[in-house]
C-alpha cells in the first residue's frame, strides 16, 4: 500500500467537467423510477405550490405522501417543473396531469391534495383544484392550515397586530445575518432553552386582507375573528373524524356503520392490538392493521394520508435557494438531479448504476 502513487491513482479516475453532474442525474433518475413504480400501484396524497425564483422563473414543486413497502408513511419530492408562460390553474393542472401520463401513474390514485389559497389553486371555475376534481371526483382537497393561520393573524386588532409585527421584525433581523443567528443560538444555549433556531417569516401571497379598522370594541373584534375563522376553516370544521379512528378500544360498536362493525369488534378485543396502539399511536397502529382489517382501512386511509398543509413544498423552496448560490445561479434546477437527491429518502441503486459504466483511464 505504501508504494501506491496518489497522483497516478487520482489521474486514473475519469472526472471531466460534466462527470459529477451526470452521476448526480443518473442517481436522481434512478430514485424517480423507484418512486413512480410505487405510485403506479398505491394510493397517495399530493401537495404542491408555485413560487418565483430570482430570475422571475415560475417554479412548481410537488410532493407525495404514501405508504411504503415497510408499512410506513413516506413523503417524497414528486417533481420540480418550470411554468414557462403563466401560472393559471389550467396550466398547473396540465403540468401535473402530463407528468402522471408520462410516468404511467393513474391520476385516480391521488386521493387528497393540499395547496395554498391562491386563486390559481382554489378558484371554483378555473383553479387547479376545480380541474383536479373533474379528473378525480370525490378527491379531498385541503387549503393549507399554515396559510389560513397567517390570514387570521393579519386580521388582529391594532394592538395585537403591532405586537405581532414587532415579533416578526425581531425574528427577521436575527435571521437576516448569520452573526445575529449564531449569537441568538448561543444565548439560547446558555439559558438552557429547548429550541435554538428561528424560522424566517415570509408573507403569504395572493391572499386578501380583512379590514377591521372600524372595530371599536374588543368583543366585536373577537366576534368578527370567530366568523373569519369559521369561514376559512369551514372544510376542516365540516370534516367528521369518528371517535373510533382515534381510539378504537373506546368505541361504541352500536354507533359505527354496519360495514365495519365486525372488524372493529375484532380490533377492540385484540389484546396484542391494544399494546400496539398504546405504544405507537393511532396512525402507526392503523398502518399495521390495514392488511388484517381492509374495510376499516378504507375508512381511515384518507384521514391518515392527507397533507394538512404545504409545509414540505415550502421546505423544498428553501432547498432550491440553497442550491442556487451565487456561483451556481445558472443551475437548471428542473432538469438536473441535485434537488431530488438533496431531499429524497430513497436510496439509489449505486451498484447497478456503477455496473453500467466501464472503468477507464484518464482522457
Amino acid at each position: 500500500m505504501t508504494n501506491l502513487n496518489v497522483t497516478d491513482i487520482t489521474s486514473s479516475i475519469a472526472l471531466s467537467n460534466n462527470t459529477v453532474s451526470r452521476r448526480i442525474d443518473e442517481m436522481a433518475y434512478d430514485v424517480e423510477i423507484k418512486l413512480c413504480d410505487i405510485l403506479r400501484i398505491t394510493k397517495f396524497s399530493l401537495q404542491l405550490d408555485e413560487s418565483t425564483l430570482r430570475d422571475n422563473e415560475a417554479l412548481l414543486l410537488a410532493y407525495v405522501r404514501y405508504v411504503n413497502i415497510d408499512e410506513k408513511i413516506t413523503e417524497e419530492l414528486l417533481f420540480a417543473k418550470s411554468l414557462i408562460t403563466d401560472t393559471k390553474g389550467l396550466t398547473i393542472f396540465n403540468v401535473v396531469n402530463n407528468f402522471f401520463i408520462e410516468k404511467g401513474i393513474p391520476i385516480t390514485n391521488c386521493i387528497a391534495c393540499a395547496t395554498d389559497g391562491a386563486p390559481a389553486m382554489i378558484g371554483r371555475q378555473r383553479g387547479f383544484i376545480a380541474h383536479l376534481k373533474n379528473a378525480v371526483p370525490g378527491i379531498l382537497t385541503v387549503h393549507c392550515v399554515i396559510h389560513r393561520q397567517h390570514l387570521i393573524a393579519k386580521n388582529l386588532s391594532n394592538e395585537l397586530f403591532d405586537t405581532m409585527r414587532f415579533v416578526i421584525n425581531a425574528v427577521n433581523k436575527i435571521k437576516a445575518k448569520s452573526l445575529n443567528d449564531r449569537l441568538f443560538r448561543q444565548l439560547c444555549h446558555e439559558n438552557d432553552e429547548d429550541f435554538e433556531r428561528l424560522i424566517l417569516h415570509t408573507e403569504v401571497r395572493w391572499l386578501s386582507k380583512g379590514n377591521y379598522s372600524d372595530l371599536e370594541i374588543y368583543c366585536a373584534h373577537l366576534e368578527s375573528l370567530k366568523d373569519d375563522m369559521s369561514t376559512r376553516f369551514k372544510d376542516i370544521n365540516d370534516l367528521i373524524i369518528p371517535e373510533w379512528v382515534l381510539n378504537p378500544f373506546l368505541a361504541d360498536i352500536q354507533n359505527v356503520q354496519p360495514l365495519i362493525q365486525e372488524e372493529l369488534l375484532e380490533v377492540k378485543h385484540n389484546e396484542e392490538a391494544k399494546i400496539d396502539f398504546k405504544h405507537k399511536g393511532y396512525e402507526l397502529f392503523w398502518l399495521k392493521q390495514k392488511t388484517m382489517y381492509p374495510q376499516i382501512w378504507k375508512e381511515v386511509e384518507l384521514l391518515i394520508m392527507a397533507f394538512p398543509s404545504t409545509y414540505l413544498v415550502e421546505k423544498g423552496f428553501s432547498a432550491v435557494q440553497q442550491l442556487l448560490t451565487k456561483s451556481r445561479n445558472k443551475l437548471e434546477i428542473c432538469e438536473r438531479g441535485d434537488l431530488r437527491l438533496m431531499l429524497t429518502s430513497i436510496e439509489p441503486d449505486i451498484i447497478s448504476l456503477a455496473g453500467k459504466h466501464q472503468p477507464q483511464g484518464s482522457h
